[in-house]
């Protein structure tokens, strides 16, 4: 019997053939479903026999197996495979010999001299490749749950693939950047190479490092199987190499910084259009709060909670994620919520900025709440686990929720996963009040660090089409 579905607890015979290798050492072994095949139609993924077919019996040699479940030009194109798999083990082996002898130096001379010697684009020449990448990732995402690391991979890395493409596009990028003025006496400038250029670049990159993400760390679905293979799939992922387009982006990386720097991200005319209509749309009685760092400071919206009512409302933080969560099932529910409000809000508010919409209360506010919703799960919950939760218990399911925290901000990230771990930890036999200083951390400086570097990767990572 081999499992199907264990969410399901769901079971099917096989038949396991094996057969010996010519003078001994090993074997090699086919498995077929037992006499007939089972009902998969509410199923997907890869299932834990080797041929999806039913046989009543083995084949009488190893030969007639192959041939049984994979036709009768198989052993050739098991030939021309090893082949194929010789080539690219060589070439592997000798692209890594190669980055060996590379230093992060030697990287960047590279990719600059190639910048430099590349034959300009036009700005419409530019804006059309980056319209075609976007496209092509669009795609990715759309059919995400069908991707596999093998083909991904190698239509990011062939020749004329997706990192060839982001490359040209970084190139381009990196050398049209060297002409733009810091400053705001250069913003408008700079607003237009990142909005048709530059941005695509990075939001590119960080929408396939997402994709990878996820499907390493995808939760097990009620209709997928859960063979040792579904498994190694998932572990393959970590090896998709992104070392082709690393250092253009940390260029461009530091264009944006170089930029940024001392400058409001978004237009101040839409901050206030954000703080009045936030304003109109208050229930009456009602605090609430804007957890998006960049909240315009003037004028103070009514609204804003003072430090008692902060304290107040935020001992709830962990309490109210916990209570929201009170079995695995939920949790998952939890998380694919957040998931997606972050997603989906993630695109409302930079498309309602996009157009400068009107009324961006909403918009904004949903944006914002779910980026601390996501704040509090990778740093809030981890923290506060040992000190509500009993020792030794573990939350389950807990997936990819948009990709992690920026790794951009690690140091950020770092420093305050080490003062919330430090809050918790005072007093291990007072949860409540390790609750309290897990909240005054999170509404502390060192949390406001990380929010304004996450906020700025937000911006810089905002969707452009």
């Amino acid at each position: 019997m081999v499992s199907i579905n264990f969410l399901e607890k769901l079971s099917a015979p096989s038949l396991n053939c094996v057969y010996g290798k010519p003078g001994g050492g090993g074997g090699y072994r086919v498995s077929f479903w037992a006499d007939s095949r089972p009902d998969l139609s509410r199923f997907s993924g890869i299932f834990p026999v080797n041929v999806d077919m039913a046989m009543s019996a083995c084949p009488g040699t190893w030969g007639e197996a192959v041939t049984v479940g994979w036709g009768a030009g198989a052993w050739d194109a098991a030939a021309g495979q090893a082949v194929a798999d010789a080539k690219e083990r060589n070439a592997y082996g000798a692209e890594v010999e190669r980055r060996m002898k590379e230093t992060p130096e030697s990287r960047r001379a590279a990719f600059i001299a190639a910048a430099q010697s590349k034959p300009r684009s036009s700005d419409d020449e530019d804006f059309a490749l980056a319209q075609s990448i976007d496209r092509e990732i669009a795609a990715m995402e759309a059919g995400i749950d069908g991707l596999h690391s093998r083909p991904f991979n190698d239509k990011l890395v062939n020749p004329g693939g997706l990192f060839d493409r982001i490359n040209r596009l970084a190139q381009s990028a990196y050398t049209k950047a060297q002409s733009l003025k810091p400053g705001p006496a250069g913003r408008a400038a700079f607003d237009a190479w990142d909005e048709r250029i530059g941005g695509p670049v990075m939001s590119g990159v960080a929408r396939l490092e997402k994709i990878v993400y996820y499907r390493q760390n995808r939760r097990v679905r009620l209709n997928e199987v859960t063979a040792d293979a579904g498994a190694q799939e998932m572990a393959s992922w970590g090896n998709v190499d992104f070392n082709p387009v690393w250092t253009g982006r940390a260029l461009l990386l530091e264009v944006f910084t170089r930029h940024l720097e001392g400058q409001p991200l978004i237009d101040p005319t839409f901050q206030r259009r954000i703080a009045k209509d936030l304003e109109r749309l208050r229930p009456s009685g009602d605090p609430g709060r804007a957890y998006y760092y960049h909240v315009p400071a003037e004028p103070r919206p009514a609204w804003m909670m003072t430090p008692d009512e902060e304290e107040s409302q935020g001992g709830k933080i962990v309490a109210n994620l916990f209570a929201a969560a009170v079995g695995v099932g939920d949790l998952i529910r939890l998380i694919d919520k957040v998931d997606a409000d972050i997603r989906e809000s993630r695109s409302a508010f930079w498309q309602c900025y996009r157009v400068r919409c009107q009324q961006p209360g909403q918009a904004f506010y949903a944006y914002s709440y779910a980026m601390w919703a996501k704040d509090n799960f990778y740093f809030a919950k981890p923290a506060a686990s040992a000190a509500i939760v009993n020792r030794g218990m573990s939350f389950l399911g807990e997936g990819a929720i948009d990709g992690g925290p920026v790794p951009m901000c690690a140091p950020q990230a770092n420093a305050l996963s080490g003062a919330l771990a430090s809050a918790a930890a005072q007093n291990a036999n007072d949860p409540v009040g390790s609750a309290r200083r897990i909240v005054a951390v999170m509404k502390g400086p060192i949390y406001a660090g990380w929010q304004a570097c996450r906020d700025r990767m937000e911006y810089i990572h905002r969707p452009r089409f």
